[in-house]
């Protein structure tokens, strides 16, 4: 099971990426970095509680929606984006996204409240 740096590793790793990347040239693999980042989050949370990594996304999902309410909607909001932007062609997400969405509505909202939210949770942890 990764530990909390480890998973923190991969935190910065995916930022840095994402700050070498242009939005404007690839807007659908920013949208996916940045999924990947608020993974890396979640499992930091779940690696603090003491439980295994998930092997799935829906695995993850279903753990976010009952232990981590207050990043459901924005986690849920960068899953369904990343998989648009994985596995639809680039027409369906321009048809939803503008490089100008990604950066302030994926990136700056729903990365933000997911990044916010976790850095919370680290520094201040529950009691056992």
């Amino acid at each position: 099971m990764p530990t909390v740096s480890q998973h923190q590793g991969k935190v910065e790793k995916n930022r840095r990426f994402l700050a070498k990347i242009s939005v404007a040239d690839d807007p659908e693999w920013a949208a996916t970095v940045a999924f990947y980042i608020a993974v890396h989050c979640v499992e930091q949370l779940r690696a603090v509680a003491g439980h295994a990594d998930h092997w799935s996304h829906t695995q993850r999902l279903q753990y976010v929606q009952h232990f981590l309410k207050p990043i459901h909607g924005p986690f849920t909001q960068l899953y369904n984006v990343s998989r648009l932007a994985r596995y639809n062609t680039a027409s369906d997400f321009f048809r939803q996204f503008s490089p100008d969405d990604v950066t302030e509505r994926i990136i700056g909202g729903w990365l933000t409240a997911v990044e916010s939210y976790t850095t919370t949770q680290l520094a201040n942890p529950p009691s056992p």
